[in-house]
């Protein structure tokens, strides 16, 4: 008899039904998982198809400029968008407010604005323009700092930094001079110069009790003092200051000035962005997006559709489990596959403020038996040849009113959005359920393990006693055989 198979054998018929179970409540948790999944897939789908129609309160018109290159505008998002038919020329772009200096000193002092900022390296001066609001600094090849802040005059600036070397009856050098800027002797003389090369000139040409060696390639500038009595230092103060401009349009004999580019305030619910100066003028204007509407109620039904679809499929019961959806009987699927269905029935209102109602029945989109839905395209045709306003009313959005896009959106961020019941449900089964299902298995393995151990033993135990109790078998059996044949021979 092989002990060990003997032991194998009756472990797993103890094994078997509890390990089924297990398996079957880790194969509906799977299924659990998966169906969320393709559910999810379906109104990421959805909600893909939804994007390009953008804001559903901008959808009804489109913005229209003669020449897009000099100027076009945008709806807001929180305006409901209105008729726009507005004429005008750019006299002027905004510019930007930047300071460059080049071959800037590794240390020393940047004032900025009146505020003084002491540096030990450019990139400690970089860290420390940045960290002041509306400012930005940039380090270029190496040794050069740009600053800028914004467009506009408001914008403005001004930045200004120094250098100075001492001399006594000898000589001095001046580091990484570049210009522009203002140098200055100790006599109260001071002088502009352009750059470097430029300021040696001067120095030379200009009569004073110096002069100046040409610059190297570092831009240093070594120079020696004529008079012998004259000790002191001399100093450069490189300063600029920014000036950006205004943008400035012209319409009806009135100018519009804007800090930037951008006109926010001219039309209300519109942003005008000014991209060029026109020497003639532009219109903005806008015509009823009609085409988009019908479109994107075509997108709003195929991609409801395929939603529904993808839930119904889900959420189907059958006795056979093979068929059966991964969510059968979920209240969490059932409750979503609710409220899809009741924005078939919902009404639509005040649109515009008017205090009116409609339905997707209005456009002609119906229900059919299977509660997927179908667009009639004769009569959405119809409705925005002859009544533009419902299908507007029906499919954008305002203040007063949301309209089935956002509707729509709306359900399909809900079935993606992590804070919500199917993402939920989807991390429970898998972080909780899935978790348990896991330590149960493991603990049935330890206790079948076990089992089997047991099973080894007390079959070890008895066939160990069934030898023994053979052995003295055989040793009576030879006792008896002799004892036998010895009574035959006496």
């Amino acid at each position: 008899m092989d002990i060990q198979d003997l032991a194998k054998n009756l472990t797993e018929a103890s094994r078997a039904p509890r390990q089924a179970l297990i398996y079957s409540k880790k194969a509906v948790a799977e299924a659990k998982i998966s169906a969320i999944g393709k559910i999810q897939a379906s109104a990421k789908s959805f909600q893909d198809i939804l994007a390009p129609f953008g804001d559903a309160r901008a959808l009804p018109m489109t913005p229209t400029s003669s020449d897009s290159n000099v100027a076009d505008f945008s709806f807001k998002s929180f305006f409901a968008p209105s008729a726009v038919d507005f004429s005008f020329k750019v006299n002027q772009l905004a510019s930007d407010n930047r300071a460059s200096f080049a071959q800037m000193p590794t240390t020393g002092t940047l004032t900025l604005a009146g505020t003084a900022i002491n540096y030990t390296s450019l990139l400690d001066l970089r860290s420390q323009i940045n960290a002041i609001a509306g400012y930005t600094a940039t380090i270029v090849n190496a040794s050069d700092i740009v600053i800028s802040k914004g467009t506009g005059e408001a914008n403005r600036f001004t930045a200004e930094t120094s250098a100075s070397a001492a001399f006594t009856a000898g000589t001095a050098t001046l580091t990484k001079v570049s210009g522009p800027g203002v140098f200055q002797l100790p006599t109260g003389t001071s002088f502009s110069y352009t750059n470097a090369a430029d300021l040696v000139t001067q120095l030379n040409t200009l009569n004073l009790p110096i002069t100046a060696a040409a610059p190297n390639a570092n831009g240093d500038i070594v120079f020696t003092s004529t008079n012998g009595s004259q000790t002191g230092s001399v100093s450069i103060t490189r300063t600029q200051t920014t000036t950006g401009v205004d943008a400035i349009i012209e319409a009806s004999g009135q100018t519009y000035t804007s800090s930037t580019n951008r006109f926010s305030s001219l039309i209300v619910g519109v942003n005008v962005d000014v991209k060029k100066v026109s020497a003639s003028e532009i219109r903005l204007s806008t015509t009823r997006n009609t085409d988009a509407l019908v479109l994107a109620a075509q997108s709003i039904v195929d991609g409801y559709n395929g939603l529904l679809k993808s839930i119904t499929a889900e959420i189907q019961y059958d006795p056979d489990v093979k068929k059966r959806g991964g969510l059968a009987n979920d209240f969490v699927a059932r409750s979503f596959m609710s409220q899809l269905r009741s924005l078939t029935t919902q009404s639509i209102t005040n649109y515009g403020g008017t205090g009116k109602s409609f339905t997707l029945a209005d456009i002609g989109i119906s229900t059919n038996r299977d509660g997927t839905w179908s667009l009639n395209t004769s009569k959405i045709e119809t409705v925005a040849q002859e009544k533009p306003e419902i299908l507007e009313a029906v499919i954008a959005s305002d203040s007063n009113s949301q309209g089935i896009l956002d509707r729509m959106k709306k359900v399909a961020s809900t079935a993606l959005d992590t804070r919500e019941a199917f993402q939920k449900l989807a991390d429970k089964t898998k972080n909780t359920d899935l978790t348990k299902i896991e330590e149960e298995l493991e603990k049935l393995n330890n206790e079948m393990e076990a089992l089997q151990n047991r099973y080894l033993l007390q079959f070890t135990v008895m066939q160990n006693k069934l030898y023994d109790a053979q052995n003295t078998q055989s040793s009576l059996t030879n006792f008896m055989t002799a004892w036998t044949a010895g009574m035959k021979n006496s």
